[in-house]
């Protein structure tokens, strides 16, 4: 009986160690775990920021440091960024929230982003860095020879084309080509010499889909008139019926406007017709067939014609022909005509000369037209770049003459910062390329393309932003790219 005091006690003891245990348990709290604060991508898309081509992104950021190369030509003061983060992180810039998408900022130096979460915060250093200047560089050979040469780009892949015409010892076999760059080489598009006869005056362009349509004289037909043919489930064949110009014809030239319709302009070469000759016809084709098209506002005889589709709207540039030439320019909406250039030249005595005249359009509506003018009786001609400025609707001549004796062969294309390029032959017919220096506001260095004497002479940029410069020496084809060596 004198140990039961003990046990009891001993019991009540345990007991109250248990109760206190258990209690401790019921107010313990599991430590609160660090906010996550991270960026995980960042970059510029070309839907945000009009002067980009592509976007540019880096994924999967690792380190608190991102770099991202941008052409060297765009404006870095005014970017819009977008980015991702992990879950609830605020980001500031100099105290200003950020919105993925939609914050302009100045990245012509080093930004820094704060990522914010709850007590955390990490800071991301931004560095956008220039891409090299973009170089010249010429393309692998094409070893097939060629007599006549229209060049083009794919608007699905950005690849260059080439439309031309065989050269085999028969003239009468002299047939039409395409043939596409794809990275690489050259290859095909179709059967060889796919024509059933001798084409000539070649003009290639394409249609949104990448789908390439090729005008040209059309020998198959007697007198010869202009066709068109196009490449669609593997094959070539004619667009409508052959000769849509319906009289003997020369110099057509072709472009499609967004909605896939075809547009074919020709100029009239039919001697016994003589109120018509020279005069410039239009031809559309909407799915069903051809139909003539009035170019409203359009009188007298033209020599060169050119077209292309821009924003949407199909230009015309004639050189006209008589009066000591001069130039016409028309731009048509799908719907009307308006004139943007009546019979144009510096002074009515000066002479333009017949032999060229090229034009490009940048994306605000801008046109530029290259061509040859002198100053009067007894001067020599030389190559000037004049400009339509959308806005305020008017012409401007675009820096100084380029001076250069050769005049029968040269081009003008934008480029994707709206800088105009002219490809052209300088005193020893060498191909030469000037571009518009927006900062001295005139023509910058030349580069050479060949000490070649060069024919043919044909420029282009493509929908990413890439040049295109092509030419003949003799009968071989040479092609040359513009492009960032960072690109390569």
């Amino acid at each position: 009986m004198k140990k039961q005091p003990k046990f009891i006690f001993l019991l009540v003891a345990l007991t109250s160690l248990f109760f206190a245990c258990s209690s401790d348990d019921d107010t313990t709290t599991e430590p609160e775990k660090p906010a996550e604060v991270a960026l995980e991508s960042f970059g510029f898309y070309k839907e945000d920021n009009t002067q980009l081509l592509e976007d540019y992104v880096v994924e999967n950021i690792e380190g608190d440091e991102v770099k991202i190369a941008l052409p060297a030509e765009v404006d870095k003061t005014s970017l819009i960024a977008r980015f991702t983060t992990s879950a609830n992180d605020k980001v500031t810039v100099g105290g200003v929230e950020q919105v993925s998408g939609v914050t302009a900022n100045n990245f012509s130096a080093p930004l820094e982003y704060i990522l914010n979460e709850g007590n955390k915060n990490v800071i991301y250093t931004i560095k956008v860095t220039d891409k090299a200047y973009a170089v010249w560089s010429i393309l692998p050979a094409f070893d097939m020879e060629v007599t006549d040469i229209s060049m083009s780009v794919n608007p699905t892949n950005s690849n260059p084309a080439i439309a031309y015409v065989s050269n085999p010892e028969s003239s009468s076999d002299r047939k039409l080509n395409l043939i596409s760059f794809d990275g690489n080489q050259w290859g095909h598009i179709g059967a060889e010499n796919f024509t059933p006869a001798r084409a000539r005056n070649v003009n290639l362009a394409y249609k949104k889909d990448g789908t390439p349509l090729v005008s040209f004289r059309d020998d198959n037909l007697d007198p010869s008139q202009i066709s068109v043919m196009g490449y669609q489930s593997n094959t070539w064949d004619y667009v409508g019926t052959p000769g849509i110009s319906g009289v003997k014809a020369s110099h057509g030239v072709i472009s499609t406007d967004t909605e896939g319709n075809i547009y074919d302009f020709y100029i009239h070469d039919d001697n016994s017709d003589p109120a018509n000759k020279r005069s410039i016809f239009a031809k559309t084709y909407k799915g069903a067939a051809w139909a003539e098209l009035p170019i409203t506002g359009r009188t007298g005889a033209a020599i060169v014609i050119k077209t292309k589709e821009a924003n949407g709207n199909i230009y015309l540039l004639a050189l006209n022909f008589g009066d000591l030439q001069s130039i016409s320019v028309y731009k048509y909406d799908g719907n009307n005509w308006t004139t943007l250039a009546d019979q144009m030249k510096d002074s009515p005595e000066n002479t333009i000369s017949y032999r060229e005249a090229s034009f490009a359009i940048d994306a605000q509506g801008n046109v530029y037209v290259a061509y040859a003018e002198n100053n009067g009786e007894g001067t020599e001609a030389q190559l000037k770049v004049k400009k339509y400025t959308a806005e305020t609707q008017s012409w401007s001549t675009l820096g100084s003459n380029i001076v250069t004796t050769s005049l029968r062969s040269f081009d003008i294309a934008v480029d994707a910062y709206a800088n105009p390029m002219v490809l052209y032959k300088n005193d020893t017919e060498n191909p030469v390329v000037v571009s518009f220096d927006n900062k001295t506001y005139n023509w910058g260095e030349t580069t050479v393309l060949s000490n070649l004497e060069a024919d043919d002479l044909q420029i282009t940029v493509a929908p990413n932003g890439v040049g295109y410069a092509s030419y003949k020496v003799e009968n071989q084809l040479y092609v040359h790219k513009y492009d960032s060596p960072d690109n390569n």
